[in-house]
Order: C-alpha cells, then sequence, then structure tokens
C-alpha cells in the first residue's frame, strides 16, 4: 500500500457454528485488536498476525506482510494573484494523507528577504499559506521562490523549494 492508505484486513473460518476469539498482533497498529476485521493504517513495513481460537482451545496462526510504499507526493502552486478573494490568492503546501504537517514555510524575494514565513500547520489550507504581498503591501510582479519542510506520518521530513510567480 502507499504511505497514508487505510487497508481492512479480515478473517474467515469453517465450520461457521465455531465461536472464535481473535487476537491481532502488532495490536497498537489496528483498531481493534480482539475483532475478526480490522483497519490499519501501517506507516513502516508490517507484519500483521491473526490468532483464532475456536471455543475447545483449537488455534491456528496466519501471517500477513504489509509493504508500505513511502510515495510522498506534496504540491504546491507555482502562481498566486494577490487579491482576487479565493484560493487563488494564496499559496500553500497540498497532499495527501500522509503528510502530517508543514514543519516551516518560507518565500524570499529575490535577494533573499524574507517575505512571508509560517511554522507548524496543517496542509491542504490555503487560507494559512502566503498570500502574495509583504508586510500587507502588495509587490511587483514576478518571480519570488520558497522553501518548506514537511514532515510526513511516519515522522520522515523532507525539504521542497520552488518558484512562485506573483501576478496582477
Amino acid at each position: 500500500i502507499s504511505l497514508g492508505e487505510t487497508l481492512e484486513l479480515g478473517s474467515s473460518y469453517t465450520p461457521a457454528d465455531r465461536t472464535m476469539t481473535w487476537s491481532w498482533t502488532p495490536p497498537e497498529r489496528v483498531n481493534c485488536p480482539d475483532c475478526s476485521v480490522v483497519t490499519s493504517m501501517p506507516v513502516v513495513n508490517t507484519i500483521f498476525t491473526l490468532t483464532g481460537t475456536d471455543q475447545d482451545g483449537c488455534q491456528d496462526v496466519d501471517e500477513l506482510l504489509i509493504r508500505v510504499i513511502p510515495i510522498r507526493d506534496v504540491g504546491v502552486p507555482n502562481v498566486v494573484v494577490p487579491g482576487s478573494g479565493d484560493q487563488n490568492s494564496f499559496v500553500t503546501i497540498y497532499g495527501g494523507r500522509h503528510i502530517a504537517r508543514i514543519v516551516k514555510f518560507d518565500v524570499f524575494d529575490r535577494w533573499g528577504n524574507l517575505l512571508f514565513t509560517r511554522s507548524d500547520f496543517p496542509p491542504n489550507q490555503y487560507q494559512l499559506g502566503w498570500d502574495g504581498t509583504a508586510n500587507g503591501k502588495r509587490l511587483i510582479p514576478g518571480i519570488y521562490v520558497y522553501t518548506a519542510r514537511v514532515e510526513f506520518i511516519d515522522q520522515v521530513e523532507d525539504t521542497i523549494s520552488g518558484e512562485i510567480l506573483v501576478i496582477e
């Protein structure tokens, strides 16, 4: 599965008239460690083990390896229209459930002057991004640069950078 995806794991048994108890390990990686069907969002490769025991004490054990593919897609718009009154008025960091938070987002002018900074905020919240201004004042249309440090749900951090075009 890809990082941030949820999966459902379950069991089946015969004969159906047996009363079963269930035990999943690792228990902290499933939503219900004693249910026959569970959901999980593993962030690392995980071996899930299910032990089923019937009313007579007969047991069976099964294991399943789930490989997590660390796809780390991050999107940043490259154009901002200050004052347009919609989400195009802002530039922020976008991504799926695999992003835990934006550690830091900075925007600079061509001379390296810091125009905007924000720390420790969730992705996909355009109102928390840069509005294409500096100290509330409109900027000259042109190219500005950003850097962002993104933390993923598996605690890996990555730094991204790019250009943003400010237009009128």
